[in-house]
């Protein structure tokens, strides 16, 4: 989009090297703004006038760190939100410029969710400058009541059914760009479109029934809910295909 529009765009691996620092002090910028990065030098995030400041998707100090989305979406969150800050050396701890909260529902996957913060980022962006260029901060506390939101492991992908319906309801809905997996016969086997039933609970951990054309799974609380499954370097298809299939013989694990 930049190219585009005939706007400069330089790519480095080391950002610390000295030519690219002189190259970005010389635009004379009043202001930086990162996005998706981890940690900036202080000798290129104290270059502008306004200094630096970065879009983050969770009302901070909650979620500090790589993953707020995914991490609000698996602990059951029901709102979220988008803070803008002034970089300092320590990660997503800087003097807060705004904030925005929104909510959303037990259904919303990962990338629904992303979508929505990313539109209400560009508009907090937007407010965010004119209150740089007012000098008037607001008064916005940022290190009480702090968490954390960890990149999300490979081990994680893996659903355990001895947890509850509704705790892997939320796994595959925050993993849905991936796809969090069990196995079935020792192939790996992805959902999609899920949801839970907690008062279900005749089934065994990874046992499942169709019902209403969807599979009914069997947890350590109540039944996952699937529409749509996933095999192994396949294509997705109905609950009820799978079902009908020749791979019926077993249960997931």
């Amino acid at each position: 989009y930049a190219n585009n529009l005939s706007i400069p765009v330089l790519q480095k691996n080391n950002i610390s090297d000295s030519k690219f620092i002189e190259t970005i002090r010389a635009y004379n910028a009043e202001l930086f703004i990162v996005a998706d990065y981890k940690i900036i030098p202080k000798n290129i995030f104290s270059i502008p006038k306004y200094g630096s400041i970065n879009i983050h998707p969770s009302i901070l100090p909650k979620y500090r760190g790589a993953a707020p989305i995914h991490r609000s979406i698996m602990n059951g969150e029901d709102s979220i939100g988008v803070s803008t800050f002034i970089i300092n050396q320590n990660i997503d701890s800087g003097k807060i410029i705004s904030q925005k909260k929104i909510k959303f529902n037990d259904k919303i996957i990962y990338e629904d969710l992303f979508n929505k913060l990313s539109i209400l980022g560009g508009e907090l962006l937007l407010h965010s400058i004119d209150i740089l260029e007012s000098n008037k901060l607001p008064n916005i506390i940022s290190n009480d009541n702090v968490s954390y939101a960890k990149k999300i492991k490979k081990n994680e992908y893996k659903i355990n059914f001895k947890e509850s319906a509704l705790v892997n309801h939320n796994k595959i809905r925050a993993l849905n760009y991936k796809g969090a997996y069990a196995k079935f016969n020792n192939c790996r086997v992805k959902f999609f479109e899920t949801y839970f039933n907690l008062e279900y609970n005749d089934l065994s951990n990874g046992e499942f029934i169709l019902h209403d054309n969807d599979i009914l799974i069997g947890t350590g609380r109540g039944a996952l809910i699937v529409k749509r499954v996933q095999l192994e370097s396949k294509h997705k298809i109905t609950a009820k295909e799978f079902y009908n299939s020749n791979y019926l013989k077993g249960k997931f694990e």
